[in-house]
């Protein structure tokens, strides 16, 4: 599985939100989300993307996730697990720190063209709209026919 997801803030430290989308590796569309946060920062959405993704892998029980985001920063700071950084993201890196071994999880920097799904989500969310989960009504299975 691969998991693309970006944050958004309206003018740093304004209204915020995150999004992203899940896909198989055929490419098909598993989930996406976006969410709405408030006012925070850019690093802050960006990595409660991180955290609300995961937690929609784990409740669907979706495991070998290959995270990819496009915030060089980020990316430093959850593969490393920055301990300098403000208490804000910090706690963050440590919810998204929990997911690695239950969802076999790997971070990957994928340029910002590569994210263009999860980057329209966000800038949905930071948008004002609602917060919304889609979920694919195709159940995933090993070993299914192809259409």
């Amino acid at each position: 599985m691969k998991l693309n997801v970006d944050g958004s803030a309206r003018g740093n430290s304004r209204v915020g939100g995150g999004g992203g989308a899940c896909m198989d590796h055929q490419g098909s569309l598993v989930f996406s989300f976006h969410n709405k946060y408030g006012s925070i920062t850019n690093n802050i959405a960006e990595a409660q993307a991180m955290v609300d993704g995961l937690k929609i892998c784990a409740d669907k029980e979706l495991n070998n996730i290959i995270m990819e985001i496009d915030s060089r920063i980020i990316h430093e700071a959850v593969s490393n697990l920055f301990h300098s950084c403000g208490w804000k993201l910090w706690y963050r890196l440590e919810i998204i720190h929990q997911f690695v071994q239950p969802l076999n999880l790997r971070f990957s920097h994928t340029l910002r063209e590569g994210n263009s799904v999860a980057d329209g989500l966000a800038k949905i969310a930071s948008s004002g709209a609602p917060d919304k989960t889609y979920i694919c009504l195709i159940p995933i299975l090993s070993g299914a026919p192809q259409f």
